[in-house]
């Protein structure tokens, strides 16, 4: 791939002399380079790197980013027959490397909702790692992707067809491009005064999307997944008028900590990850939301923003950063806090969330910022229920087949029901609920039993909220 500007001048060493007064009216040099325009980043997998010091040269990278389809495309691939009654093809949203994304109406009963259908061309097994993480993530967060319907994927000669939520309104980096046309404009005291966008737009705004953002990766976490590649590309946002929600998407490297390999993007990247002495840490994706808080609140880019050798990266010091205010106010501190080169110095996910719900909730916001650190996007009305009959089979011969693996909530070829009785589940006093339902195996369907949110952890985590008839129809 041809390097950007950027990245060729990150490669050469062109000068990285800079400095940024805490005041809009600045002297001295500024690197333009850490300013507009904001560019699609670069991504590196293990593969890359493990090419790259094999065979030196330039380290070799790729875009993960979906380029947005010219034009409403007036035709998509036939759909897989399970799908084919539900579905109605609306655009085409963009395409990829991996696949392309389509937007489609489901409709079951008298109810209609819009959904993302990707669909893998090329696919491997990291597409189903993708798959498998996502799946985890049903019914545990509304601010981390998961997939959605029954069936929730579907696996054919044409590739993976994946369906997941559609979420209607960009990333948190369209929100930085908003800005672009005159950056000097946004920026006071070397911050983004987001207010000057109008409504809902503020700084408590912004920040509780980005509190958002944490409680989706906390919540992954949970699930025994890392995601490795947090950017604000990868942070999706869904409006119901002024009313939104962040959403954490793209799981496509999450891994588990002990398998978690060397990838990311360029910029985000974490110093123990560059030098592979930290690789799978939870500090991982700290830094790189971070990262994400940084670029969101100073409208900058940092000075290790194209570094693709990890020296920049490694030798970073917030507190000499002058991009970042000082004296500083406490979200000033808490990013620094992020981008320690230490990852033991690092607040933890939990920590940095309740660092940031006390910053929100010190600016004394309106009662909307509010409701979106307090309130589930469906009970503010920012998000569409789900109609329940979704997530049952249309027919039951459309059920997968799981062979003699465990029971997910997808698999049901029935509604989930409750589950009588303590040790359907295994012996748990403070687990999710236990479920029940018919599930194919073998060619046949018998009953099988799991918790609302299946995963290695779940019988570690406190009761949960989700309950079988919280999300699905009971049968009569």
């Amino acid at each position: 791939m041809a390097l950007t500007p950027l990245l060729l001048a990150a490669v050469f060493g062109a000068s990285r002399s800079f400095r940024l007064d805490a005041d809009s009216n600045f002297s001295g040099t500024i690197d333009t380079k850490r300013e507009w325009p904001w560019k699609r980043r670069l991504t590196v997998d293990d593969v890359a790197i493990e090419r790259w010091r094999r065979d030196g040269g330039d380290l070799p990278t790729s875009s993960s980013a979906l380029l947005e389809a010219s034009g409403n495309a007036s035709s998509a691939p036939p759909l897989p027959p399970a799908w084919s009654k539900r579905l109605t093809f609306l655009r085409a949203l963009g395409s990829g490397g991996h696949g392309t994304a389509y937007l489609y109406v489901a409709s079951c009963g008298s109810s209609n909702i819009t959904v993302t259908v990707k669909l893998l061309h090329n696919k491997g097994l990291k597409d189903m790692q993708e798959v498998r993480a996502m799946r985890a993530m049903y019914g545990v967060s509304d601010f981390c992707i998961s997939t959605l319907g029954a069936p929730d994927y579907i696996d054919t000669e044409s590739g993976l067809w994946i369906m997941m939520p559609f979420l209607n309104s960009g990333n948190l980096l369209h929100l930085l491009e908003k800005l672009e046309n005159c950056p000097a404009k946004w920026r006071c005291n070397s911050r983004i005064c987001w207010e000057r966008l109008g409504a809902p737009y503020s700084i408590p705004f912004v920040q509780a999307l980005l509190y958002q953002a944490a409680l989706g990766v906390g919540a992954l976490h949970s699930q025994g997944y890392h995601h490795m590649d947090l950017k604000p590309e990868n942070i999706m946002l869904n409006c119901r008028g002024s009313k939104c929600f962040a959403e954490v998407i793209d799981l496509g490297i999450a891994c588990h900590p002990k398998l978690c390999k060397w990838s990311g993007t360029i910029g985000f990247i974490a110093p123990e990850v560059w030098t592979g002495t930290g690789l799978g840490l939870a500090a991982n994706d700290v830094w790189s939301l971070g990262v994400v808080f940084y670029e969101m609140m100073y409208g900058r880019k940092p000075p290790f923003h194209g570094d693709r050798s990890g020296r920049e990266t490694r030798s970073y010091i917030p507190l000499i950063d002058d991009a970042i205010p000082k004296p500083g106010m406490p979200i000033d501190r808490l990013i620094e806090s992020m981008l320690s080169h230490n990852p033991s110095r690092r607040p933890t996910m939990r920590g940095l969330q309740g660092w940031l719900r006390r910053i929100i909730l010190d600016a004394n916001p309106g009662q909307d910022v509010l409701d979106m650190i307090n309130m589930s996007p469906l009970e503010r009305g920012a998000q569409e229920k789900v109609p329940p009959c979704l997530l049952q089979y249309e027919d039951p011969e459309y059920a997968m087949d799981i062979g003699d693996r465990p029971a997910h909530r997808m698999d049901c070829a029935s509604p989930p029901r409750y589950a009588q009785g303590y040790f359907r589940c295994g012996v748990c006093v403070s687990c999710n609920p236990c479920c029940k339902c018919d599930v194919k195996r073998k060619d046949k369907l018998e009953k099988a039993y799991f918790r609302t949110c299946s995963s290695i952890y779940s019988c570690s985590r406190p009761r949960s909220a989700v309950m079988c008839k919280s999300y699905f129809a009971e049968a009569s």
